[in-house]
């Protein structure tokens, strides 16, 4: 990946961060590693599938985004 962010400054609000149990192009530190990019919690999840895994397994994500989003407004 060659994305670089255009301010070194972290978000104030939560992250999720998504991996596929089976990516072996991101580890699951790597992922942890988005903890720097928030002062807000970090959440990390993993789902079925790959790197790809948003495809292989859409309803699985759909679904994890829909309960974080849930969440969200009973805080």
């Amino acid at each position: 990946e060659t994305y670089r962010p255009a301010s070194d400054r972290p978000l104030a609000a939560p992250v999720l961060a998504l991996r596929g149990r089976d990516d072996e192009l991101v580890s699951t530190a790597e992922a942890a590693e988005w903890s720097r990019a928030t002062t807000g919690k970090l959440t990390t999840a993993e789902l079925d599938g790959g790197h790809m895994y948003l495809t292989e397994n859409p309803g699985a994500l759909l679904r994890l985004i829909g309960a974080e989003l849930r969440a969200g407004h009973t805080r």
